[in-house]
């Protein structure tokens, strides 16, 4: 079963020293097999602190059957990357987190407001529904900013003929009330949870990102959530607010920034604090397909 297992799924294998017998006979099985299709396999192992030499060996024959070595420093560094490697298998979900900058009353940790947008606000959001649509990329909001921008990049779909209900859901809370606006009748629309933190975990489960704009408390937190499960973070900071303090404290260590596993390029991340609203736009566009992990976005 383990050699059948071998030859037809790819594994991971996480601290393993490869002197397990039963592999042996597998690897040796494999070896005589040259010139046949191998699965990939994948492993991390630490650098060792003594001679290379033969580490290096290791390495290479692993490769000889089909195993990928992914070197790390230190053992800390294994949790990070499982983190990223859980959510590079989610859908290719983009979660737009978006509001006018400061505080609004009654704001708490349990509410989930959405505030009149202004007509800046709107503008940009209907800009970035329009940019996002030139990529494969599905999305959720809860707000009034994403629901627009979610909006757009339907209207976008439809008139060049490829509208899916699938590519926008409108996350609600499930409350006893009528609908507020805005909402329409195109895309998807789950209700779910009855507070602000119940929305947000239900909807942080099935995206790889989201990109911010503006925010107060609400913006805040879904930001420091997307940190804390190691989502990427696309902070447009042309508005202020929470997105604006990501931003700031993103370029304070920019070398360490990555979306999607890559470093990202500085033009574009200038631009989502200093470009005219359509360079914004498409900046964070181009930076949320990086971010999904969508083949040439960079």
């Amino acid at each position: 079963m383990l050699q059948a297992s071998f030859l037809t799924k790819s594994f991971l294998f996480l601290g393993f020293s490869f002197e397990d017998a039963n592999f042996d006979q597998i690897f040796r099985l494999v070896r005589r097999m040259r010139g046949r299709a191998l699965r990939p396999h994948f492993a991390l192992l630490r650098k060792p602190d003594g001679p290379l030499a033969l580490f290096r060996h290791r390495l290479n024959d692993l490769q000889q059957v089909g195993i990928r070595v992914a070197v790390v420093d230190d053992h800390a560094a294994i949790e990070p990357l499982m983190r990223q490697l859980v959510v590079r298998c989610r859908p290719t979900h983009l979660f737009i987190s978006g509001s006018p900058a400061g505080p609004r009353p009654e704001e708490s940790g349990d509410t989930y407001l959405s505030a009149e947008l202004d007509e800046g606000l709107a503008e940009f959001a209907s800009l970035l529904g329009a940019s996002l649509v030139q990529h494969e990329i599905n999305m959720s909001a809860a707000g009034k900013f994403g629901a627009q921008a979610g909006y757009e990049f339907l209207n976008r779909l439809q008139v060049r003929g490829d509208y899916e209900a699938k590519r926008f859901t409108r996350l609600r809370r499930s409350k006893p009330e009528p609908l507020s606006e805005p909402s329409q009748r195109r895309g998807s629309i789950v209700f779910e949870g009855s507070t602000g933190g119940e929305l947000r975990t239900v909807a942080f489960a099935n995206v790889r990102a989201i990109l911010a704009v503006g925010g107060g408390l609400g913006v805040s937190q879904e930001i420091a959530l997307a940190n804390e499960q190691g989502l990427g973070v696309i902070p447009v900071a042309k508005f202020g607010g929470a997105a604006f303090d990501e931003w700031s404290r993103i370029e304070s260590d920019f070398n360490s920034y990555r979306l999607g596993g890559l470093p990202v390029p500085r033009d574009l991340f200038l631009q989502l604090r200093d470009g005219a609203d359509h360079e914004s736009a498409h900046a964070a566009s181009r930076l949320s397909a990086q971010a999904l992990y969508l083949e040439g976005s960079t």
